[in-house]
């Protein structure tokens, strides 16, 4: 008489499951998700489609992740869930499949764009689109008061609202070099109640870093 191991019953149970796993019931973004891309992507409640080798190549914080990890699946096809926002992802793949949508500068982008290339790409090892997203996000803070007083890259997403966010995405990346003309440009723009208090950025209160 032939006995069954439960272990791997429940083994083979697990992977039926995540085969029929399906993406019917999550958003998609449109332009990023290919019907022939080798791996799916969660963020929040939003999947993601696209080219397994091309996105390791380009990242390699995936590389090494999908390279150690047993995948689960998703419509047949390998599946991660990853604790980002779909928003950071949904920026974060969009400048990797496609070049036009964050070119380098002096090409116009806007904070939320630019933060979420700059932590996905920082968090993800993707080293040359973070080196082109640094290059935005350094370029409006000189590093030398001579370099400040002579500046004339004033962009749209320095404005007041972002005053503090763009502190606190420098210290995300380490991106120390900017901080100190960044906490200018913040003593510029807020009123002290604001920088003591803190500011009201999509719908929560960001406050500065004491550290700061």
């Amino acid at each position: 008489m032939t006995t069954t191991n439960p272990s791997t019953v429940l083994s083979e149970q697990l992977v039926e499951l995540s085969l029929a796993m399906t993406s019917n019931s999550f958003a998609r973004v449109e332009g990023l998700w290919f019907e022939d891309g080798g791996l799916i992507i969660r963020a929040d409640n939003t999947v993601f489609r696209v080219y397994r080798d091309m996105l390791a190549t380009h990242a390699s914080g995936f590389a090494g992740m999908l390279a150690g990890a047993s995948p689960e699946f998703m419509d047949g096809c390998p599946f991660v869930h990853l604790p980002d926002s779909a928003k950071d992802m949904e920026y974060f793949l969009k400048a990797l499949f496609d070049f036009r949508f964050f070119r380098p500068y002096p090409a116009l982008t806007t904070f939320p764009i630019l933060a979420g290339v700059l932590r996905m790409s920082h968090r993800y090892d993707a080293a040359d689109l973070l080196k082109r997203a640094l290059f935005h996000f350094s370029t409006p803070f000189p590093t030398s008061l001579a370099e400040w007083e002579n500046n004339s890259a004033g962009v749209s997403w320095t404005r007041k609202g972002y005053a503090l966010p763009i502190i606190a995405v420098a210290r995300q990346v380490s991106a120390d070099w900017i901080i100190p003309a960044a906490l200018y440009h913040l003593c510029e723009t807020l009123k002290e109640e604001e920088i003591l208090d803190g500011v009201v950025v999509s719908g929560s209160t960001l406050k500065l870093d004491r550290r700061g």
